[in-house]
């Protein structure tokens, strides 16, 4: 459950332009997603007051698609997103609705999402590349203990 406070830290190595990196979605609406969006990086939270989002907008659309790692800080702390891209200034954005919480219940994905979940979602397509170092609240996450869909592998990156 996301709740009022959810900090995700994570490195990833994409190797396409559009994808989920994360989601976690609840039954009534509310949500949190990070994605890649044509190349720029979207933080988005709903609170059940409308979705607001922090935007990394890089110079160049493949910035991120450079085959280098990349960390991300992504911050919701009740109705306020900030993300923070290989230690780059914060990027704050805050909500206009008066919400706090974002109550959800169903599972933390990671790389990818069931074709079912779309609100929120602005990637024309399936993330691709590499993740690492997952931290949920300041907690290591295990990656390769996961479930795994589509073409994933949770115990290696490959370069090509």
């Amino acid at each position: 459950s996301v709740g009022h406070d959810l900090s995700v830290q994570v490195d990833v190595k994409p190797r396409s332009l559009d994808g989920v990196v994360f989601s976690v979605h609840g039954s009534k609406g509310d949500f949190v997603v990070l994605q890649l969006v044509s190349g720029e990086l979207w933080f988005t939270a709903d609170n059940g007051a409308g979705a607001f989002s922090a935007k990394f907008i890089p110079e160049m659309n493949n910035k991120l698609c450079d085959g280098n790692w990349h960390s991300i800080t992504a911050v919701k702390n009740k109705n306020v997103v900030t993300l923070t891209i290989d230690n780059l200034e914060p990027i704050t954005v805050t909500s206009e609705g008066s919400a706090t919480s974002t109550d959800t219940s169903n599972p933390f994905y990671l790389g990818g999402k069931p074709a079912s979940i779309t609100k929120g979602v602005r990637a024309q397509g399936k993330y691709r590349g590499c993740i690492r170092n997952l931290y949920i609240n300041g907690e290591p996450q295990y990656i390769a203990m996961g479930v795994a869909f589509d073409d994933v592998k949770l115990d290696m990156c490959p370069v090509s």
